[in-house]
């Protein structure tokens, strides 16, 4: 474990102020490890239901339902990106397959009702950028 008192009184601090400080960070920074994996798991969903969505677009989807083996095709494409980018993160979280398949299936599906409710537009890419 990393003793934090002692870096922050390397630093300069006096050893109360550093005391403190340090054990404030040995309970704060498990707590900040798992914000910042679960706003990367948010995130990567972001993306892969974007990449669900743009492979769709690029087979010729126009509106309506998706048939259900085009369905699966792409949510196995989802769950695939998520476990290659996030494998680790997943597993530390405590994402079972069945929960991170709905989760994907959800992110999905926001994109695809966004779409039937303005089909005029599409929806912009995940990452924030849009074609030029």
């Amino acid at each position: 474990m990393i003793d934090w008192t002692a870096i922050l009184a390397a630093l300069g601090l006096s050893a109360p102020v550093a005391t403190v400080l340090g054990i404030g960070l040995r309970f704060a920074l498990p707590s900040l490890v798992h914000a910042i994996r679960v706003w990367m798991i948010d995130l990567a969903l972001k993306r892969a239901g974007g990449q669900m969505f743009s492979i769709l677009v690029a087979e010729g989807y126009t509106g309506g339902p998706v048939d259900p083996a085009r369905l699966e095709r792409l949510l196995a494409t989802g769950v695939r990106y998520m476990q290659n980018r996030l494998g680790e993160t997943l597993t530390k979280v405590g994402v079972s397959a069945e929960d991170l398949r709905s989760m994907v299936q959800g992110a999905f599906g926001e994109l695809l009702a966004k779409a039937q409710a303005s089909p005029a537009a599409t929806p912009a890419p995940a990452d924030g950028m849009r074609p030029a």
